[in-house]
């Protein structure tokens, strides 16, 4: 099993934000994934609140709403390689 394909949309900071492509061949084997560990598939849309970011540690004041998810995925990837590098 890979990521599906996914194209490049710039931001407004210029960045490049990946948004991939749908494909019934990654959700089949995705699905067949998730049997075999027992596991559901949660289709649960998330909501990101400035309460939830700041108790994250996120600083959220100045940021746009529309680049809301990308702090919060930058903020944990940083999380997780500065745990990794303390193992």
């Amino acid at each position: 099993m890979c990521l599906p394909e996914a194209q490049a949309h710039l931001n407004e900071l210029g960045h490049a934000h990946p948004v991939a492509a749908k494909s019934s061949v990654f959700d089949d084997e995705l699905d067949a994934l998730l049997a075999q560990l027992n596991w559901t598939r949660d289709e649960t849309t998330t909501t990101l609140s400035i309460e939830g970011r700041k108790q994250l540690g996120i600083d959220v004041d100045g940021w746009p709403e529309a680049l809301a998810e990308e702090s919060l995925l930058a903020h944990v990837l940083m999380a997780d390689d500065q745990s990794s590098s303390h193992r």
